[in-house]
């Protein structure tokens, strides 16, 4: 019996030992962005964060979160405070993913004016870089883009 005990108590301690690391190698998920200056429905500049394994992972990452939340959320006192898209993100990038799987991989830079670092990438606790990125989005084009892919209506449709 008391072998049983043992035996268990290893097992555990292993189990739990392992599972610590896959803990400490996770890249927190953001929503910060922040809008700067908006151009009457054309386009949107925002301030982003991202965070990544290296520089150019959260430089990545914190491009994609403008658009996420542009698409998803909605980006406040802005024109575009409601989601473009709407807000059950998972359902629609499966129903879309002839387009949003494109669309992240490198298509979405094509909707990008610029992008450039508003605070330098600088390293964080557990090796991790953050990135506040200025990132400008022509919402326009994209949104002629959605309509064009049929993932939003034209209005009046």
């Amino acid at each position: 019996m008391k072998r049983y005990i043992w035996m268990s108590l290893v097992l555990g301690l292993l189990f739990f030992s392992c599972n610590r690391k896959s803990q400490q190698v996770r890249i927190p998920t953001t929503a910060q962005v922040n809008l700067v200056e908006e151009v009457r429905y054309k386009t949107l500049d925002v301030r982003s964060v991202g965070y990544g394994k290296s520089s150019n992972d959260a430089i990545r990452n914190a491009e994609i979160n403008s658009f996420d939340i542009l698409l998803f959320r909605g980006i406040p006192q802005s024109a575009y405070e409601r989601p473009m898209v709407g807000t059950l993100e998972k359902d629609i990038k499966s129903d879309n993913s002839g387009y949003f799987g494109p669309f992240y991989k490198n298509r979405y830079k094509s909707f990008m004016t610029h992008s450039y670092d508003a605070v330098p990438v600088q390293k964080q606790k557990g090796g991790y870089y953050v990135a506040v990125r200025n990132v400008g989005i022509n919402v326009l084009s994209l949104k002629s883009d959605l309509e064009a892919n049929k993932v939003i209506r034209k209005f009046g449709l």
